[in-house]
């Protein structure tokens, strides 16, 4: 994960203003295992559970995907995922959606709502929001890098 080391020395002002200036991407371009980092906040990276995604993308389905989850060496993959192109909740930019609502995920699986960008060919930066009763409420800044596992 080299790649992305470079992220965990931004503070949250510094990832928010690239998220702001980076693009969307495309939605073809995400396709298989992605490793993943939170990179903010402190608390939420050491817990250390959360490993990446896997996408798939197919014109016939779109873009589906599950997470990487795990604990020491052993990682499983749970609660699927669509992923789709549309404007950010929070700021005046198209995004990658991830869309965890899904009947099949569990009620708090459901909650959460993700925004991704394009960094460079391989890294995307995310922004995960979970739905409170009074709206949604910032969990997490987030990398996933495409380059080989």
């Amino acid at each position: 994960m080299s790649n992305i080391n470079k992220y965990d020395i931004l503070n949250s002002s510094e990832l928010k203003e690239l998220f702001l200036n980076s693009e969307c991407g495309f939605l073809e371009d995400i396709h298989g295992p992605a490793n993943g980092k939170v990179l903010f906040p402190i608390w939420f990276k050491k817990l250390d559970l959360w490993r990446g995604k896997i996408f798939h993308f197919s014109h016939q389905n779109g873009l589906t995907g599950m997470n990487r989850l795990g604990v020491l060496n052993a990682e499983i993959l749970r609660y699927r995922f669509k992923g789709s192109i549309k404007k950010s909740l929070f700021f005046d930019k198209d995004v990658i959606v991830i869309d965890h609502n899904l009947e099949f995920n569990p009620n708090w699986v459901r909650r959460y709502h993700d925004e991704l960008v394009k960094l460079d060919d391989q890294i995307y930066l995310g922004m995960s929001y979970y739905k409170k009763s009074k709206g949604l409420e910032f969990v997490s800044y987030f990398i996933l890098d495409f380059s080989k596992l």
